[in-house]
């Protein structure tokens, strides 16, 4: 008897469920729907042990919490296989990259001014703070 009440409400929950998310996939598919885009900028030199971590992390937490997530990766002049690891990324997810040379450097942070955008630098053992999973 139990068995059979807790079957019907298992039943009557997972179609409530299919049908609020087929509703919302058909509000996202009309465009009345638009996702919360975050933006996070990386800076990085050398962080080859790091980077993809860094990045992995951002895009899951983001999609686990049902936002779109930028992310761009502002490198400055790595030797070691930062790029590459971003590269690999940038096949599956909205990644940008961008090199910077000595001076541009200066500027940086001036260009990056935005209340939007959330900036990550790996240079420093205090930029992980604003990573979401930590």
């Amino acid at each position: 008897m139990i068995a059979g009440i807790f079957t019907i409400i298992g039943i009557y929950a997972l179609c409530a469920l299919i049908v609020h998310v087929s509703h919302y996939f058909h509000l996202k598919k009309k465009g009345e729907i638009e996702l919360q885009k975050v933006h996070y900028v990386i800076i990085s030199y050398q962080n080859e042990k790091l980077i993809e971590w860094v990045l992995r992390s951002i895009f899951f937490f983001f999609w686990f919490h049902g936002k779109e997530v930028k992310i761009t990766v502002v490198d400055k002049g790595s030797t070691d296989d930062t790029l590459a690891i971003t590269n690999r990324m940038i096949l599956h997810k909205d990644l940008q990259i961008k090199s910077v040379s000595i001076n541009e450097r200066i500027n940086l942070e001036n260009k990056i001014i935005d209340k939007n955008v959330t900036v990550i630098d790996l240079t420093k053992d205090i930029g992980l703070q604003n990573n979401p999973l930590l």
